[in-house]
This record gives C-alpha cells, structure tokens and sequence, in this order.
C-alpha cells in the first residue's frame, strides 16, 4: 500500500529524473530497475517478460520448478537483499525499487 506522501515523492522523483519535455517512465520512477542487476528485471518496461532474459528465464524457471509460491519468492527476495546490503534497510530497499517503509512492511513479514 502506498500512502500520499509516498506517492506524491514518488512523482517528483520521476518529474525532476525525467528529460525536459519528455513523459516520465518507469526509468524514471523506479530507477534502481533500469541497474542490471536488479533482481526484478525479468519484466521490461512494457510489462513483458524481458527477451534477453537468458539467466532470467533461469531464474524464472528455478522458481516454477521448485514450486515456490508467490510469498515464498518475495520473502527469499527480501532476505537476500537484506544478506546482500548486510542488513542495511535503506540500501536493501532502493536494490528492490522500493521505499524504506515497503522494505521495513516486507522485513517485518518475513520475521512473522
């Protein structure tokens, strides 16, 4: 859930990354998604499985083939971001393209 205030520095973020005279985009909302590396990268700006996706299909395919659910993947996505920042909250949700309260709403499920 996204409050107001989030939105709204949401849309600034976006207003102040975007080109003069240009639409602002997902690059520009969400920039740690543009980073390579960013564990959602398996959709492209269009909401479509990304083509060059050769370790992403892998990916994708490791986590059909072992069954996982939805909430399984976000809770081992959540920890490895916070193993990989080690613990760092902050850093762990700008990796996820998230706001720290999204991160710390995530950490404080994966602990339930």
């Amino acid at each position: 859930m996204v409050n107001i205030r989030e939105l709204e520095n949401m849309i600034e973020r976006g207003a102040l990354l975007a080109e003069h005279n240009h639409p602002i985009d997902l690059a520009n909302l969400f920039p740690s998604l543009c980073e390579p590396t960013h564990p959602l990268n398996l959709v492209n700006a269009q909401g479509h499985i990304a083509e060059h996706a050769t370790d992403d299909e892998t990916l994708f395919q490791q986590w059909l083939g072992q069954g996982l659910s939805l909430e399984e993947f976000e809770r081992r996505l959540t920890k490895g971001a916070l193993e990989h920042t080690r613990s760092n909250v902050s850093q762990a949700a700008r990796l996820m393209g998230l706001s720290r309260a999204q991160m710390m709403y995530r950490v404080d499920k994966v602990k339930q």
